[in-house]
């Protein structure tokens, strides 16, 4: 019996559920269409809603995390680096990173080839959640 709370308990532990009670609020969140990487246009085709971290949420602190990444060849996401967050000590840039591992894109083709896309970059942004 207590093997089967365990893994419930460690799961939630490692993958917090997105804030959504009605005593903090909720955030929209939109899919970037695309986004310029410097030479090539990316485009997801999927794209995970990072949860907003419980501690930020229950103290009503807003923040951002830019990750660093890259896309494969089959459009993929690998590599993820956290590169700056703010305020720090929230988990913002655990969010960041869990999300963007999880995005998946559009392969960049040039002249017939599709290409790796190293050190891709995005920041969410992680606005003060509105009552419901």
């Amino acid at each position: 019996m207590k093997k089967r709370l365990i893994f419930p308990l460690i799961v939630l532990i490692l993958f917090p559920l997105k804030t959504q009670s009605s005593d903090v609020g909720t955030t929209s969140w939109e899919c970037p269409p695309a986004w310029n990487t410097g030479q090539h246009v990316i485009k997801p085709y999927q794209c995970i809603e990072p949860w907003y971290p419980t501690k930020a949420a229950r103290l009503g602190i807003e923040g951002w995390a830019e990750v660093s990444f890259t896309v494969t060849r089959a459009g993929l996401v690998e590599d993820v680096i956290v590169m700056a967050e703010e305020p720090s000590g929230y988990y913002f840039y655990m969010a960041a990173s869990s999300a963007i591992s999880r995005f998946r894109f559009r392969p960049v083709v040039v002249d017939g080839e599709a290409l790796e896309l190293e050190d891709a970059r995005y920041t969410f942004y992680f606005p003060t959640l509105r009552t419901q």
